[in-house]
């Protein structure tokens, strides 16, 4: 049996999956996801993020900012967690309480 904290001091867990795709980005996937978890998730947001590019080369280290692809959020109601997707990426996120690795397992699958 794993250890109960009063105060769990773990933030945030997420599990990221990157995809490597050569086709283009279908607009309407986030609409079929959220169709299959909208009874847990039914709150929507759309992020911008910004990429930062760090490259190594031989005058120095060069590094460049720049739009990420937007997101698309998912969040539950009491916003303990929220599921991100986006072009060849799916995120799932479990914020403050951190409940246990076992439900967080489940969230994931």
């Amino acid at each position: 049996m794993s250890k109960r904290y009063r105060k769990p001091p773990i933030i945030e867990a997420l599990c990221e999956f990157q995809f490597i795709s050569k086709n283009r980005w279908d607009l309407t996937v986030p609409g079929l996801i959220y169709e299959k978890v909208r009874t847990k998730f039914p709150d929507k947001k759309e992020r911008q993020g910004l990429d930062f590019i760090f490259k190594t080369t031989k005058k120095g280290i060069l590094h460049k900012v720049e739009p990420s692809p937007p997101r698309i959020q998912f969040y539950k109601k009491d916003r303990t967690a929220l599921i991100q997707i986006a072009k060849d990426l799916l995120v799932i996120n479990q914020l403050k309480p951190y409940p246990s690795w076992s439900k967080f397992k489940q969230l994931i699958i």
